[in-house]
């Protein structure tokens, strides 16, 4: 058995799993995906498990992602790079 759990604050909510049975010469994929209204101060969890020995046979076939909206800041390029939206003030100059 394979499985993945999604937990927030210790209860859960979203889970799967899945058998092959050993030595079927199958790939065992699990997937799981939510869309849940977090709080400020909520944990969330992703727990992976199985029982029976295995690999993962490449990184390439591993996936996880988390997405946030609405996004805390519209435009991060600019903050992160410390630019400065007014055209004027740039570090470089622009071609007219």
């Amino acid at each position: 058995m394979t499985e993945v759990f999604i937990t927030v604050n210790s209860a859960l909510i979203a889970g799967d799993d899945s058998f092959f049975g050993g030595n079927t010469g199958l790939l065992n994929a699990v997937t799981v995906s939510t869309i849940v209204q977090l709080n400020a101060g909520d944990m969330v969890q992703v727990q992976a498990g199985s029982t029976i020995d295995g690999v993962i046979a490449s990184p390439l076939l591993t996936n996880f992602q988390a997405a946030r909206f609405p996004l805390p800041v519209p435009n991060t390029f600019f903050l992160l790079n410390n630019l400065s939206a007014d055209w004027s003030k740039r570090p470089f100059s622009r071609k007219t």
